[in-house]
């Protein structure tokens, strides 16, 4: 099974070493956090310079419940960092956004 290197962070997508249960469970996870349109909405939306304030970020997004906003939010530990200057997408983050642009750029592969 081939791993996608946008989830390595120590090197294990290549050819030379395999993933270990911990490292595919993180990448399950990361799978897991982006099942759902609420978070795709919120990296979207922090797909940008600046840090976004909590209120700025939910006014931003599509997710009208403050309760359902806030789990969405937790379900994206690792990808979204909470600094003193606001919300932002970590490194991991920003991999993992790039790689969800690139497929919805390539559209549907039924289309082919």
């Amino acid at each position: 099974m081939a791993i996608p290197t946008w989830l390595a962070d120590d090197g294990w997508g290549t050819a030379e070493a395999e993933p270990t249960p911990a490292q595919l469970d993180r990448v399950a996870d990361t799978v897991a956090a982006l099942s759902h349109g609420a978070r795709l909405d919120i990296l979207a939306t922090l797909d940008r310079t600046e840090p976004a304030s909590y209120s700025d970020l939910r006014a931003d997004t599509d997710v009208d419940d403050n309760g359902q906003f806030n789990y969405h939010l937790r379900q994206l530990d690792g990808l979204v960092a909470d600094g003193p200057d606001g919300y932002t997408l970590t490194d991991r983050g920003e991999r993992v956004l790039e790689l969800v642009f690139e497929e919805a750029r390539l559209g549907d592969p039924s289309d082919s």
